[in-house]
């Protein structure tokens, strides 16, 4: 598996372009990923991409979407 985020690049923009910042979460397909590369080295290509979208879009796609998609409940 290349670790680099520039080999990953068109089809993340592609993901990008269709879905946008409101659509896309963050899933890791762990334990299968381990298949191709370490869970860290999964991690770190899509943090690094995301991060490149700015902090806002980085916490919609690490969380922020989940809550929207799962209809989190506070439970504080």
């Amino acid at each position: 598996m290349a670790t680099e985020v520039n080999s990953y690049r068109p089809l993340l923009d592609q993901m990008w372009e269709m879905f946008g910042s409101d659509r896309l979460l963050y899933g890791s397909n762990w334990p299968v990923s381990n298949l191709l590369a370490p869970y860290a080295t999964v991690l770190k290509v899509v943090r690094e991409y995301f991060l490149g979208k700015g902090a806002a879009a980085s916490e919609k796609y690490f969380w922020k979407n989940s809550e929207v998609a799962y209809r989190w409940l506070d439970r504080r």
